[in-house]
């Protein structure tokens, strides 16, 4: 729980102007409509842990939001806001990019937090039971 928290300090300070209006937190606002930024071609696979891990683990890192999109397919769901738990967002929208949710095929979740559509900002694992594994940051 305090890796959670001090990850979200740390990505409050690192968005600058998001993170007084966002520091609180809310509930998700997931939509399965997503931007136009997310277009690709890929269909949804690779939905495994394993999978998740090899791209987060290997070159490049991290790998880039195309990367993402390649290997995965679209996501589930976005939200516009930053990553503060598996239950909660942040308060109120970034002011670019948001939040990818993947559902995995062991029940398990990624949350890919993206500033601008292209990179990859943040991304952690959230299994059904235990800590969640950090990604990236």
């Amino acid at each position: 729980m305090n890796r959670i928290i001090l990850t979200f300090v740390f990505l409050a300070f690192t968005v600058g102007g998001d993170s007084v209006s966002a520091a609180g937190q809310d509930k998700w606002a997931w939509s399965a409509q997503l931007p136009a930024q997310l277009a690709t071609k890929s269909g949804r696979s690779n939905r495994t842990s394993d999978a998740v891990h090899e791209l987060f683990r290997g070159p490049p890192r991290p790998p880039g939001i195309q990367d993402v999109l390649d290997a995965f397919g679209l996501p589930d769901a976005f939200s516009p806001q930053l990553i503060y738990s598996k239950t909660k967002g942040t308060g109120g929208p970034s002011r670019a990019g948001g939040t990818l949710r993947y559902l995995l095929t062991d029940g398990s979740e990624v949350h890919i937090w993206t500033p601008d559509f292209h990179a990859v900002g943040f991304a952690i694992r959230y299994p059904t039971k235990g800590r969640p594994d950090i990604l990236y940051k």
